[in-house]
């Protein structure tokens, strides 16, 4: 493995540790819909994800991933 593919994919590893939490927050919001606990809504959705990948981006800054 050449020394560039050996560092981006570290970069793939931190970068994808780094946006755990990010995961763990969309995950639970789906388990809260499937409960019944909130309503299913597309556009709520669709909010969720937008707010959770706003603030990945300004927690992360560069190291956020692209979605």
């Amino acid at each position: 493995m050449s020394y560039r593919a050996l560092l981006l994919r570290s970069s793939d590893i931190v970068t994808s540790a780094l946006g755990l939490p990010f995961d763990v927050a969309r995950a639970q919001y789906a388990r809260t819909v499937e409960a019944g606990l909130l309503q299913r809504s597309m556009l709520a959705s669709r909010d969720v994800h937008r707010t959770i990948s706003a603030l990945e981006r300004l927690a992360l800054g560069p190291w956020a991933r692209h979605r």
